[in-house]
């Protein structure tokens, strides 16, 4: 600011005001607007990859259905049988082609490639499909072009005793499938198209292109490919961006609309504060009041001294509880945020797990299978159900489910994920209930599948899902909040220490109280950045490392504190010691579990247990920390890991906080058991990785480390 080196305090320290403001509502609208875009962008890409899926779903199935056409005129008793006229497969034809209004031609061919009858318009002559019907195989061609109109053609072998004697060819008005892709609409301004690519080129699936100026967001999905078909076929949907993040665009109006309105406003604040600052203690002063104003701008801040440094002291204590307060609500939050990671690997091994009720039924209604899950949801055993049929044997505890069961069978209905409640042990139970019909290749009902799953187990499911990425949102807030607070703290302290410059005075008490303002700035800083720390930890270095070489040397630098306080410690190392850790990071959690138990302990034959064991049934690699103090009460147990909880007068209360953090990145977990008056130990289990050599041999060694 050495532009302002000559001019006055006041103007000081508007102009430093004014910039703050305005650098704080820059940093907050990016990111609210980074994170608000990176959203829409991601729910739009999803929505337009969904659109192109179904839309290539829809076509397999059109060529699917086609393909079941030609099956059937090929197995037809009147197309393959000679003893019946042309004239009446001729009309068979011509009332296939009316009926369905997609085919232009249908051809009955020979095995010497020419054409026995034929139904349409004109003979549309295409012989690239020879050579794929010869080897008995059905063939499907690219798209054809004829008197400017598009078609496919679709030929299959027809078989007599294992040789190929002729085929069936269908000639298919291509515009029936562009027909499903027009009739995608997006939005006012978006579409869908059929595109080709080669199949060498690489495709992505979500992306974004400028088109007469105009930028575009668009999706690709391809069609299933089939034999005789040289190019690869893609639905494409696409969308124009300012169309498509519409409310991104807005958002930029009220993100400076409102940016310039709290500007005006901070900067109207700042100047009517500045020109209450006649000196450099009045002016830290009122520079205090009223960051405390702004705080609790409803009820105000009352002063309870006339001393301007008691008084400025006393507010700045204040201030300091009020933002450990602040922090430590939103550190809560925060530290459930950092394992955002292990919570969706959990939710992920969950949905592959779920136990399904599953029940078969043959096409006569016999059940056929009942596995667990099922006997569990309907409270009833598999050999009690096992062979009775729907129609007249069905157990009570089935009725609810027995119409949808029997509508399936009889009307071919399947369910998809149809809700039902059953009674069980005089509660009920919401279930969700979905079927599915198996029909053999003469498309009749050969059995039926149902699938039952609990209700509330979905409903779970969504809501970890919807809790795991509002609280991922809330840790990347948190950790900005907690770097934006350093910066007013920094100029606190500059003006703290330009007051001490300029105090012109020897009144040794304000010096003395101005020196306690810095000493609070240092303390209030280095708790912010021990809160940084917590929010937003470093990713561990992992190596295979010695437990027992970083228990030794973290006890070493321990050893003043146990000599003061005459402390014994003993220690009972495993043989096979090594397991994959960050050793810096270890060595935290160890040192602060030693000074804790150090801390605790209050009588003269203090003595600290050291254990290390490695327990296969868990697959994990135990620390065990003992000392025979004082203990914790029980009413302290849930609090013991929460930000800021301490009984030590001299403490943060972060250490504990900070190194379950550490031990949640290595993937494992830290507990603890204390008995008031008798002791406290702290257990850390850290995961064995399953490519390490596990030695055999005797397991433990007994050492006496000495005090």
């Amino acid at each position: 600011m050495f532009f302002l080196k000559n001019h006055s305090l006041r103007m000081k320290i508007a102009a430093i005001l004014i910039i703050m403001a305005v650098l704080i509502i820059i940093s907050m609208s990016a990111i609210f607007y980074k994170s608000v875009e990176y959203s829409e962008s991601n729910l739009k890409e999803t929505e337009m990859l969904g659109l192109a899926k179904e839309t290539a779903n829809k076509i397999d199935r059109f060529i699917f259905e086609r393909l079941a056409d030609i099956f059937v005129l090929t197995n037809s008793f009147v197309i393959m049988k000679d003893e019946v006229s042309d004239e009446v497969k001729l009309e068979y034809l011509d009332n296939m082609i009316k009926a369905y209004r997609i085919y232009d031609g249908i051809y009955i061919m020979n095995n010497f490639g020419e054409i026995d009858i034929w139904s349409g318009r004109e003979i549309l002559w295409y012989d690239g499909w020879r050579d794929v019907v010869a080897q008995g195989e059905v063939f499907i061609s690219d798209v054809l072009e004829h008197n400017n109109n598009k078609y496919i053609c679709i030929a299959q072998p027809v078989m007599k005793n294992g040789i190929v004697e002729g085929a069936v060819i269908e000639m298919v008005i291509f515009d029936s499938i562009e027909e499903i892709v027009r009739n995608i609409k997006i939005g006012e301004k978006g579409s869908a198209h059929l595109i080709q690519i080669k199949d060498q080129e690489e495709i992505k699936k979500v992306s974004y292109f400028t088109q007469n100026n105009e930028r575009y967001i668009y999706a690709l999905y391809p069609i299933k490919k089939v034999p005789g078909q040289n190019e690869q076929w893609y639905v494409m949907t696409k969308q124009p961006t300012d169309e498509a993040f519409y409310m991104v665009h807005d958002m930029i109006f009220f993100l400076v609309l409102f940016g310039f309105l709290l500007v005006v406003i901070l900067s109207f604040i700042s100047i009517i504060l500045s020109k209450r600052i006649t000196e450099p203690i009045r002016k830290l002063m009122d520079k205090m009041q009223g960051i405390l104003n702004h705080i609790y701008e409803k009820e105000g801040y009352q002063t309870r001294n006339r001393n301007e440094i008691l008084n400025l002291t006393e507010s700045f204590n204040y201030l300091m509880d009020e933002l450990e307060f602040m922090i430590e609500k939103v550190l809560v939050k925060s530290g459930e945020a950092a394992s955002i990671d292990n919570v969706k690997k959990s939710i992920d091994r969950f949905i592959s797990n779920i136990p399904n009720g599953i029940v078969s039924f043959d096409s006569e209604g016999n059940i056929i299978s009942f596995n667990n899950a099922a006997e569990k949801f309907f409270n009833i055993d598999a050999e009690n159900v096992l062979g009775r049929n729907v129609y007249n044997e069905l157990p009570a505890e089935l009725f609810e489910a027995g119409e949808i069961i029997k509508d399936s069978l009889t009307n071919e209905v399947e369910y998809d994920e149809h809700d039902i409640r059953i009674l069980r042990d005089n509660t009920s139970l919401n279930l969700r209930i979905s079927t599915m019909v198996q029909k053999n290749m003469h498309h009749a009902i050969i059995g039926l599948t149902v699938v039952v799953r609990r209700l509330q187990d979905i409903e779970e499911l969504e809501k970890s899902i919807l809790m795991a990425e509002k609280l991922a949102s809330l840790g990347e807030m948190s950790a900005g909040i907690a770097h934006e607070i350093r910066n007013p703290l920094s100029s606190i302290r500059g003006y703290a220490q330009y007051a001490l410059m300029e105090a012109n005075t020897t009144n040794s008490i304000i010096i003395k109280d101005l020196e306690i303002i810095i000493n609070e700035v240092d303390r209030l800083s280095e708790l912010v950045e021990r809160f940084l720390e917590f929010a937003r930890p470093n990713e561990p270095d992992l190596c295979l490392c010695s437990s027992t070489d970083l228990i030794k040397e973290t006890v070493n630098l321990c050893t003043k504190e146990l000599t003061e306080k005459n402390i014994r410690v003993t220690a009972s190392f495993e043989k096979n010691d090594k397991i994959c850790m960050d050793y810096s990071q270890m060595k935290q959690v160890l040192l602060n579990l030693l000074l804790n138990a150090i801390w605790g302990i209050n009588r003269s034959n203090g003595e600290i247990k050291i254990t290390t064991q490695r327990i296969e049934d868990e697959k994990v690699f135990a620390i065990h920390i003992g000392d025979n103090g004082r203990g914790i009460p029980q009413e302290d147990f849930e609090k013991l890991f929460k930000p800021f909880f301490t009984k030590n007068e001299n403490g943060k209360g972060l250490g504990l906080s900070i190194c379950s953090r550490i031990i949640e990145k290595h993937g494992g977990v830290i507990v603890f058991d204390s008995v008031l008056g008798e002791g406290t130990i702290f257990t850390i289990k850290i995961p064995i990785e399953t490519n390490q050599k596990e030695e055999k041999d005797e397991r433990t060694e007994n050492i006496d480390c000495g005090r």
